[in-house]
């Protein structure tokens, strides 16, 4: 390999793993941001299921 080829081969190289990071965070965060809504949908249920539970407890007793 001349001098040419090997700063060509070693610019690409740098340039793919930069890119395979950023696509790799990219991922990570839409990840991320799926999971903090999928937990806030959870929540939000979960606290409807658990008024409304007591909203009939509530009616029951009074």
């Amino acid at each position: 390999m001349n001098d040419v080829n090997v700063i060509n081969y070693s610019v690409n190289k740098l340039l793919y793993y930069n890119f395979m990071e950023n696509f790799c965070n990219f991922i990570k965060m839409s990840s991320y941001k799926i999971n903090k809504i999928v937990e806030r949908r959870i929540i939000i249920n979960l606290s409807l299921q658990w008024n409304s539970k007591l909203t009939k407890q509530l009616n029951e007793y009074f």
